[in-house]
C-alpha cells in the first residue's frame, strides 16, 4: 500500500509537469511528448514489461524496487496526465495571469491560485494511479522477479489455486484501502474549499 501511495505521488508530480508543458503555448515537441506519455497504454502489459526489463538491464538498473516503481509510474502516467490536462484550461491561465498582476509569484502563485484550481483534478489522477499500481500484476511479477510483493501478486495465486476465502480477504483489503484513501482525499479537498471560501 505504501509503495502504491509513493507511486501515485510521483506520478501526479510528473503528470503535473507534463500537463503544464503541454498546456503552454508556443512550445515545440508537444506531439512527441504526448506520444511518449501514451505509449505504455498502446501496447499490452506483457510486451511493455518485457521491453522495460530489457531496457533496465541495458542501463544496468538491477534494483527490482526501482524498476517496478518506474514501470508503475510510466504505466499510470497517461491517465494522470489526461486528468490534469482537463484541469489546466484557459480559465486557469487567466487566473494565474491575474495573480501575477496582483503580485503573486512562484510558490505563492502555485499555493494560492494554481493548486486550488487544479486540486479537483489531482484527486482522480492520484486515485487512478493508486488503483493501477495496486492492481498491476504482470509488471510487478516480471520486473520484480518475486522480490517486490504487492497485493495483486499475493492475491492472484490464491484465485488461481481455488483458495476463494483468502482471495476474498485480500480483495476486501484492496477495496477498503481504496475507500479509505478516497475519503481522506475527499476530506482534504473539502478542507481546501473551506479555506478558499
Amino acid at each position: 500500500m505504501a509503495f502504491s501511495l509513493l507511486v501515485s505521488l510521483c506520478t501526479v508530480l510528473v503528470a503535473f509537469c507534463t500537463a503544464k508543458y503541454q498546456n503552454e503555448e508556443g512550445l515545440k515537441g508537444k506531439g512527441i511528448v504526448a506520444f511518449l506519455v501514451n505509449f505504455p497504454i498502446m501496447i499490452p502489459a506483457t510486451v511493455f514489461a518485457m521491453g522495460a526489463q530489457i531496457l533496465f538491464l541495458k542501463v544496468k538498473l538491477f534494483n527490482p524496487f526501482i524498476t517496478v516503481f518506474l514501470a508503475h509510474v510510466l504505466y499510470a502516467l497517461p491517465y494522470a496526465v489526461s486528468f490534469l490536462q482537463e484541469g489546466m484550461s484557459r480559465k486557469m491561465k487567466l487566473y494565474e495571469e491575474q495573480g501575477r498582476v496582483m503580485g503573486a509569484v512562484g510558490g505563492r502563485l502555485f499555493w494560492k491560485i494554481s493548486l486550488p484550481l487544479i486540486y479537483p483534478y489531482i484527486f482522480p489522477a492520484f486515485m487512478m494511479s493508486y488503483i493501477l499500481s495496486m492492481s498491476q500484476y504482470i509488471l510487478t511479477l516480471i520486473l520484480g522477479g518475486g522480490k517486490v510483493k504487492s497485493l495483486s501478486l499475493i492475491m492472484v495465486p490464491y484465485i488461481q489455486s481455488g483458495e476463494r476465502n483468502l482471495a476474498s480477504a485480500y480483495g476486501l483489503i484492496f477495496l477498503c484501502s481504496s475507500f479509505l484513501l478516497f475519503f481522506l482525499l475527499d476530506f482534504l479537498e473539502k478542507g481546501i474549499q473551506r479555506e478558499r471560501g
